[in-house]
């Protein structure tokens, strides 16, 4: 999980999203992926974000600047241009309560799901 979508200032946060209730599936996860550690399952971590150009969100071709909600609010609020999903960003970074493992692949994906250009 990332800051976007389960933190207080993150992407969902800012759309006025109550994240409140996304601790309870962090405590979840935080469970989950410690057992799977303890198991010896590797735990792999996908994230979703754009480059800071943007270049990974879609062509005008594409429906995704248009109905992905990062997309939508940088163009809806300025201010926000560059901040929201955007790699190397803390909104995209994972919650520190589920900050991998030394070795723990992280592959970073441009849209929700996980197997889309696969």
């Amino acid at each position: 999980m990332q800051n976007a979508f389960a933190s207080a200032g993150g992407m969902l946060d800012l759309a006025g999203v109550d994240v409140r209730p996304a601790a309870g599936a962090v405590a979840n996860a935080r469970l989950v992926v410690d057992a799977a550690r303890d198991a010896g399952v590797p735990v792999i971590y996908l994230v979703m974000g754009y480059p800071p150009d943007q270049s990974t969100a879609g062509g005008e071709d594409s429906p995704n600047p248009r109905k992905e909600l990062a997309l939508c609010l940088m163009r809806e609020r300025p201010e926000l241009r560059g901040k929201l999903l955007t790699i190397g960003t803390w909104d995209f970074q994972i919650l520190d309560a589920l900050t991998p493992h030394q070795g723990e692949l992280v592959i970073t994906k441009a849209r929700y799901d996980g197997f889309v250009g696969t």
